[in-house]
């Protein structure tokens, strides 16, 4: 069954807090949005497909230049030649906007998947940098500059690959049906620890660790989990969860629920944790 979801990024400058419904069910019918490539030019890397509107060149030539290094960089989450033999059951399509769109806009980027597990359609749609305006900030303060399209790019990826991983397992949860601050953490998780700049990833880390330590209402973790935002706490917590797990292990369990996988005191360090430790830095 088509689906489709996306990937709303906050400004720092609007609200302290993100939110997203879940994914959608598309109509198999509706044509996806067109980027109107500029002279029909597309260009490829990392196993997808890269076209843009008139003004999107620039962005286009780097993510072409790097996106072969940037899915690459998921094989130290997912194990060693997995993200290659993912990528090849995906036609991944990125569509670079410099027009604001229902699917591209400053805060907010796309991605529409259809298709079955093993061969599916992934088209992922971003704003172009210079599209945002110059006073645009992520909540963290990302400028609208390479490493915050590089981000974003990563973000949307994460969930169109750690979806197609735990679909290869036989039986289990798969990965959108688990909660959101997983779901969505996990992809936050990825997008932070694989941005190739060592300072925009440390400046993205400590502002999610340190909103945390000052208003440690933020998450709860009785009667149940509960987090502000479901992106940047939710990435702490998958944080938390995998100094001891590897992502892939996340993804490829057999139980029926995340909540199968979690030891009855799974998160009675954390408080400590978050008081001592790096919790993005690159293992």
């Amino acid at each position: 069954m088509p689906r489709s979801w996306a990937f709303f990024w906050l400004l720092a400058m609007v609200s302290p807090s993100a939110c997203c419904a879940a994914p959608p069910v598309s109509n198999p019918g509706t044509a996806l949005p067109s980027s109107a490539p500029h002279d029909d030019k597309r260009l490829h890397g990392g196993g997808c497909s890269i076209e843009w509107m008139a003004g999107g060149q620039a962005d286009a030539h780097n993510l072409a230049n790097h996106a072969t290094q940037l899915v690459g960089g998921f094989d130290t989450l997912l194990g060693a030649g997995r993200t290659k033999k993912l990528m090849g059951g995906i036609d991944c399509r990125v569509h670079l906007h410099t027009v604001a769109s229902g699917v591209a806009r400053p805060g907010l980027a796309t991605t529409l998947t259809a298709g079955e597990s093993g061969r599916e359609t992934a088209d992922i749609f971003l704003l172009a940098s210079g599209s945002h305006g110059a006073s645009f900030r992520s909540a963290a303060g990302l400028p609208p500059a390479w490493p915050y399209l590089e981000k974003t790019f990563l973000h949307e990826l994460a969930g169109v690959l750690f979806a197609a991983a735990a679909n290869e397992k036989p039986t289990g949860f798969r990965f959108y049906d688990s909660p959101a601050w997983f779901h969505q953490g996990a992809e936050e998780y990825a997008s932070i620890i694989l941005m190739s700049d060592a300072a925009s990833r440390r400046q993205v880390g400590a502002f999610y660790a340190d909103r945390v330590r000052k208003k440690r209402d933020r998450i709860a973790f009785a009667p149940e989990v509960h987090v502000q935002d479901v992106y940047g706490d939710g990435a702490l917590l998958v944080a938390y969860l995998v100094r001891e797990r590897t992502v892939a292990q996340l993804l490829d369990a057999s139980a029926g629920t995340l909540g199968d996988i979690l030891k009855p005191d799974e998160w009675a360090g954390f408080d400590s944790w978050l008081a001592s430790d790096a919790p993005f830095r690159v293992k």
